[in-house]
């Protein structure tokens, strides 16, 4: 299981907003907020949500930030994170490849 951190920056992000996966590998997206320019490790991760824009390509656990590869191509996984009636959002590039 690969671990992408999400360094947040008032937003999510990640560093370098990438993942490169083979079939049935797995990788775990791990948000961090960043509020007035500390981070906040303590947020509970049913704060966060998760949606594939691809779901034959990359599946995301939509609460717990698991994605599976599932077959060669591109899939964008979109984090959320709501808070005082504000919504942020990032986006990841997931590259799944047969590895050959």
């Amino acid at each position: 299981v690969q671990t992408c951190a999400l360094p947040i920056s008032g937003i999510i992000g990640t560093a370098g907003g990438a993942l490169a996966l083979v079939p049935q590998e797995t990788a775990r997206l791990s948000p961090v907020a960043i509020v007035n320019e500390s981070p906040v490790y303590n947020i509970p991760s049913s704060n966060f949500s998760y949606v594939s824009s691809n779901t034959g390509v990359a599946t995301v656990g939509m609460r717990n930030g698991i994605v599976i590869a599932i077959a060669s191509g591109t899939a964008t996984i979109t984090v959320s994170y709501t808070v005082g009636g504000h919504t942020f959002t990032d986006e990841v590039t997931v590259t799944v490849t047969n590895g050959a």
